[in-house]
């Protein structure tokens, strides 16, 4: 927003009249010009005085249009920045609107002289002021302004809050319906993207819900021309256009019922539904400026997407030939160019000659396809419910294993790692796993090897699956590693083999601590921790 600094004890305005005056004067002769000065000073001078600011606006804005054509823009800037000034000075927001109007019109007469200066001067006036409404009535003129003047790229950038001025300015519905207008308008004008545009006529459509029929007449234009950018418009493929009622009213209209047709068709229809109506209105089509040709191309993706949407979430490449009516080597053209569009999330199977659909867009999203997502999320939730209650039946047994364990005096890590050892038994992991021929059961018993993370695992008939010691396992001579045990049994059969040092205890628990399967019996006194001493090996 300008600020106007003083620089002479003269007031601004003051010194704002006396300047275009002379201009105004200046091919009068001096003495002419000097008295008409003096005379318009003094009677600005009592208008300040009087407080009469609308009088005072008036006699500074005599010479606007001169302005325009003879004084630089900088100037042109400073002047209008002390007019525009004025409407801060009333009390009453009735003088301060009527002072709005007065200088805005003033500055939009001649919209191809300097244009872009003339939007700059409106959009100081619209900082200077208070007053909601009067934001408005500028912001509209300004809407004009740019597309008269040709300078709509400058007032594009405030359509982006345009929401948050609607709750500032608290306008009815028809300023609302005005502002709408406008702003496509400009969009149109500045060839912008044709979903832009679509958006506010779309927005201005909406705001006849509910009205009678003489107000729903106003609409019949804007509803024809929005029907015919959404089937023009390349990139957009999906509306809710069919359940406005301004939309509606065209059905049963005798001069634009073929119109609405037309967008029932692209919106619930395939391509042999246009081509069946492009065959009797070709003369219609072309009236509104519409291409046979990229009416085939959009109606092709239509139909494409609207064979993804059946429950099978399979498309078979037949299928597509001959809805889109292609030759076989285009099928994955158009189904490549569905996926560029984003329309639709699916994969080609050449193999089977099918097209897998994972997602695809609705051409329309009404009251069925509402009630489809409620079912959808309905089951989510379903699903994800039995998924926690899963997870927390499996987190109570394996705490209540662990309690039943810790009694036992088993660590519920063995029985985790056993469990897991048995139930992945066909496990192609780097552990070692000795299958025996003769055991037709699961039961056997786990040497974890700390070195690797592995398990390694000897099947036995006998015993259930233990854990036989944490001690590492050395591969290429079958024992184990440490200071205490210098061998391991074969219990496949039943014997001990000899090792390098057979020492005198032995520190892992024996298989005679180890129950019989199913079994409750307590173990024997000397197993646990305390060492058991191997029969085989010579005392010392």
């Amino acid at each position: 927003m300008t600020t106007v600094v003083p620089t002479s004890e003269e007031d601004p305005a003051l010194a704002v009249v006396r300047f275009t005056s002379e201009l105004a004067w200046a091919d009068a002769g001096p003495e002419a010009a000097e008295e008409q000065v003096n005379r318009l000073c003094l009677e600005a001078q009592e208008s300040m005085v009087m407080g009469r600011w609308m009088d005072l606006a008036s006699l500074m804005l005599t010479s606007a249009d001169l302005m325009f054509s003879k004084v630089s823009d900088k100037d042109l800037e400073c002047i209008f920045t002390v007019i525009c000034n004025l409407v801060t000075k009333p009390e009453s927001l009735d003088e301060v609107h009527e002072m709005t109007k007065l200088i805005s019109g003033k500055i939009i007469q001649q919209p191809n002289d300097k244009p872009a200066m003339r939007l700059k001067i409106l959009f100081n006036l619209y900082n200077l002021l208070e007053n909601p409404y009067s934001r408005f009535f500028v912001y509209m003129k300004a809407l004009n302004l740019a597309v008269n003047g040709k300078v709509t790229e400058h007032i594009i950038p405030s359509f982006k809050k345009i929401d948050s001025f609607l709750k500032e300015w608290n306008i009815d519905i028809k300023d609302k319906r005005a502002l709408f207008l406008g702003i496509a308008n400009v969009l149109k004008e500045s060839r912008s993207s044709s979903k832009d545009s679509f958006k506010f006529l779309t927005k201005y459509l909406a705001t006849f819900s509910g009205e009678d029929a003489h107000t729903m007449d106003e609409a019949k234009e804007e509803a024809v021309r929005t029907i015919i950018e959404f089937v023009k418009s390349p990139d957009m493929f999906q509306c809710d256009l069919l359940d406005m009622p301004a939309i509606g009213q065209l059905e049963n209209d005798a001069k634009y019922a073929s119109v609405y047709q037309l967008l029932k068709i692209f919106l619930t229809q395939r391509l042999d539904g246009y081509l069946e109506f492009q065959a009797g209105n070709s003369a219609l089509l072309k009236s509104y400026g519409l291409v046979h040709e990229d009416c085939i191309a959009k109606m092709r993706l239509m139909s494409l997407v609207d064979l993804g949407s059946n429950e099978s979430g399979q498309i078979p490449y037949g299928l597509i030939k001959d809805t889109l009516q292609i030759n076989n080597d285009e099928v994955e053209k158009w189904v490549v160019k569905a996926r560029t569009a984003k329309l639709m999330d699916c994969k080609m199977d050449q193999m089977n000659q099918v097209v897998i659909v994972r997602r695809c867009t609705e051409r329309i999203f009404g009251q069925h396809q509402w009630q489809t997502l409620r079912t959808k999320l309905s089951t989510w939730r379903a699903n994800v419910a039995n998924v926690i209650s899963t997870i927390q039946a499996t987190n109570k047994i394996t705490e209540d294993g662990s309690h039943s364990q810790a009694v036992q005096g088993t660590p519920s890590a063995t029985r985790a790692a056993a469990a897991a050892a048995s139930s992945s038994s066909t496990s192609t992991s780097s552990g070692c796993i000795n299958n025996n021929n003769n055991n037709n059961n699961n039961n056997g018993s786990m040497i974890q090897e700390q070195q690797q993370g592995n398990y390694c695992m000897e099947e036995n008939n006998n015993y259930n699956l233990e854990l036989l010691s944490i001690m590492p396992v050395d591969r290429s001579s079958s024992r184990m590693l440490g200071n205490t045990a210098g061998y391991v049994t074969d219990k496949s059969k039943n014997q001990n083999l000899a090792s390098f040092n057979c020492p005198g205890h032995i520190a892992y628990t024996h298989e005679s601590c180890l129950p019989p399967q199913n079994s409750n019996k307590p173990p024997s006194r000397h197993c646990g921790s305390d060492y058991y001493r191997d029969p085989t090996c010579p005392r010392r």
